[in-house]
């Protein structure tokens, strides 16, 4: 068993690695992409080295003005981009620096509701005792688990009835001359064939004795529907006695509490919902700031990409690639070692890039795993599953879902369902008043302080809080969490 508070501090501890690791990578890209563009720099240097070597040709081909250009040009973009990648990195640290203010209140005020929560269920606890010899108390109680036993036993034979009710009517839907006059009504005020149908209906009834076949097969099956319907009406009757029970149990804790707790409890989870709203926002600021610095850190931003394209071209172009060939032919070694500089720079680059490409396969993966993580935190705060009163069991392990997610074996979507199934509130002495008072976690959280989910509710004391959803079977008529 792992508390909801301890689960959370586990998902936090979890995008704090991942933030240190998207660091790391975001640098050595920038570096790999500053390397890159300084290799570019000093490539056409060289080139323009060899075009001046040969001079006449270079000039009338526009080979040393087109370097020149290209060459500023590529300056212009590594400062340009440094201011942007420079200015999208303060906002995030300014975001990161809200969120981990943000947190910190988060968490500050669910330590100080869990406090007032402690003492309402320290007032309920005394509510509860003052109430062991009030008459009303002790009969309502006493009906409840009265009713406790037969909806117990009901929904036992309901059951039972349902099995029986498959297995012998096995017979009669295998029987298709049967089924067919069965769907039709045969025999029933709802039967409305005339005539030559009605007349072959009939002929067919006679044939399969259909008259003593409906009647049984209609006992067979009305039998499982009215014990259903039966067990339906004692588990209202149980929860009518339960909300009695509560309402004298919820009265007698409001009274020792209070109104002064009462109403700082409302007030302090109200503002819970507005710190849930600023975290949000900050959420999508960081998930907005962190995808672009992602696009500058892989080096598909459009100005990078641009001055890339432009220095292809460049390389493409015929006459440069003949100044290439005409050095080469030449006796002069000062244009030969000119031509190994070009060379050895391009497969510098080549090799560059071909490091980058892990760098940002990894990037993406933690980049999607941060926005994953930030949403699954704002999700567990907003459904108060870091409460006091909330829980995880152990099967499996929340550490080891979240080591799943980490590791792509899961989807965030199948955490988070798996998450909502292994919580649970765990029975508390206030928490009539709280279902009586509509506080969570009974009753839903009132407008802006968002949807319980899945959660559920695990009673330990038997005597006083059973839990009815694992009583009802397949028999309830309302949605569970």
């Amino acid at each position: 068993m792992q508390s909801g508070q301890q689960t959370l501090a586990g998902i936090e501890e979890a995008l704090r690695d991942l933030k240190a690791q998207r660091a790391g990578i975001t640098n050595e890209l920038e570096v790999a992409n500053r390397e890159r563009v300084g290799f570019v720099a000093e490539r056409l240097a060289a080139l323009r080295r060899l075009a001046a070597i040969r001079a006449r040709d270079a000039s009338a081909d526009g080979v040393i003005d087109e370097a020149d250009n290209l060459a500023h040009q590529v300056r212009g973009i590594l400062e340009a981009r440094l201011r942007t990648v420079k200015g999208l990195e303060e906002r995030q640290a300014k975001a990161e620096a809200e969120r981990a203010t943000q947190v910190a209140r988060q968490d500050e005020l669910t330590r100080r509701i869990a406090v007032l929560e402690e003492q309402i269920d320290t007032f309920g606890a005394a509510a509860r005792a003052s109430l062991a010899q009030d008459k009303a108390h002790i009969a309502l109680s006493e009906d409840h688990a009265a009713l406790e036993a037969t909806l117990a036993k009901a929904v036992e034979k309901a059951e039972q009835v349902t099995r029986d009710e498959h297995e012998k009517g096995l017979p009669y839907r295998n029987d298709p001359l049967f089924m067919y006059l069965w769907r039709r009504e045969f025999g029933s005020p709802r039967y409305q064939a005339s005539g030559l149908v009605r007349m072959l209906d009939e002929w067919v009834a006679g044939l399969v004795r259909y008259s003593d076949a409906r009647a049984n097969y209609a006992l067979l099956t009305e039998i499982p529907v009215r014990l259903r319907a039966h067990a339906e009406d004692l588990r209202r009757q149980v929860q009518a006695t339960k909300a009695a029970r509560d309402e004298i149990e919820a009265q007698r804790t409001r009274e020792l509490a209070g109104g002064d707790l009462i109403a700082e409890l409302r007030r302090e989870r109200e503002r819970q919902a507005d710190l849930d709203n600023e975290l949000e926002r900050i959420t999508s600021e960081l998930t907005e700031t962190g995808s672009q610095l992602r696009i500058y850190a892989k080096g598909e931003d459009q100005s990078f990409i641009a001055a890339v394209a432009a220095y292809a071209t460049f390389l493409e172009r015929e006459p440069l690639r003949r100044l290439i060939g005409q050095a080469a032919a030449t006796e002069t070694k000062e244009d030969d070692a000119v031509v190994e500089d070009v060379r050895r720079l391009g497969q510098a680059i080549d090799d560059l890039e071909a490091g980058n490409v892990n760098r940002r396969r990894r990037l993406d993966q933690i980049a999607e795993r941060q926005v994953e993580l930030a949403r699954l935190a704002s999700n567990f705060r907003r459904q108060r599953y870091d409460d006091v009163g909330s829980e995880f069991n152990d099967g499996p392990r929340v550490e080891d879902l979240l080591q799943m997610l980490l590791r792509g074996a899961i989807t965030a979507a199948d955490y988070w369902m798996r998450m909502q199934q292994q919580q649970h509130w765990r029975h508390r002495p206030g928490d009539p008043w709280r279902r009586q008072s509509g506080l969570p976690p009974f009753g839903g959280f009132p407008s802006g302080w968002g949807s319980m989910g899945r959660g559920r509710r695990r009673d330990d004391d038997d005597d006083d809080d059973d839990d009815d959803d694992r009583r009802r079977g397949g028999f309830s008529t309302g949605g569970t969490f």
